[in-house]
């Protein structure tokens, strides 16, 4: 880990220096741009990667810098966010890994992300993340139909509404679980059941 630290913080001029240089090879055309950027966008997140491993507290505004950074220049990466979530390990951080779950899944708004962000909202106790995870999940699930997925969503919606102190709008959701519960019985053919 000692190694780490000093050989990232040798690397970072490098990286940047490689982006500016590989954009001034080509000539500043638009159609050149995007290729620039996202050579930038991968040397910030190879630095963000590295300042990820630091648990020196002075490095967090670096590693925060360059998470911003990467994600305005590629908001189509995901591996930014995954460095982030790695330095923000530990039971300090429960409620920015929540937030940092949460603008993942606003991002890229799948449901595996949606879900992600409940079970970090319930573990933060932030009722307006569990809420916004609960509204998205709900909608997947109506858009789903009766899938096994769906009305997994559903339930869990509904036990974290209950979780951060909300079970009076739990209803609705576990409304909507007990009606894909039972359409998905229903189509299920009697010999199979």
């Amino acid at each position: 880990m000692g190694t780490t630290r000093r050989f990232v913080p040798a690397l970072a001029p490098l990286f940047a220096a490689l982006a500016l240089s590989a954009s001034a090879e080509r000539p500043a055309a638009p159609a050149g741009l995007p290729q620039a950027d996202e050579t930038l966008a991968k040397a910030l997140a190879q630095t963000a990667r590295g300042l990820s491993f630091s648990s020196d507290p002075d490095r967090a505004a670096d590693a925060r810098a360059a998470f911003e950074e990467a994600i305005r220049l590629d908001p189509t990466a995901r591996e930014p966010y995954r460095l982030r979530m790695r330095r923000l390990a530990g039971p300090g951080f429960v409620r920015e890994r929540a937030a940092l779950r949460a603008r993942e899944a606003r991002a890229f708004g799948t449901r595996t992300d949606w879900r992600k962000a409940l079970s970090a909202g319930v573990a933060a106790d932030d009722e307006a993340l569990v809420r916004e995870a609960v509204a998205a999940l709900v909608a997947g699930a109506r858009a789903g139909g009766a899938s096994r997925d769906a009305t997994s969503d559903l339930g869990a919606a509904a036990l974290a509404l209950c979780r951060v102190g909300a079970g009076a709008d739990a209803i609705h959701p576990f409304r909507l679980f007990l009606a894909a519960a039972r359409q998905r019985d229903a189509a299920v053919p009697a010999a199979f059941a």
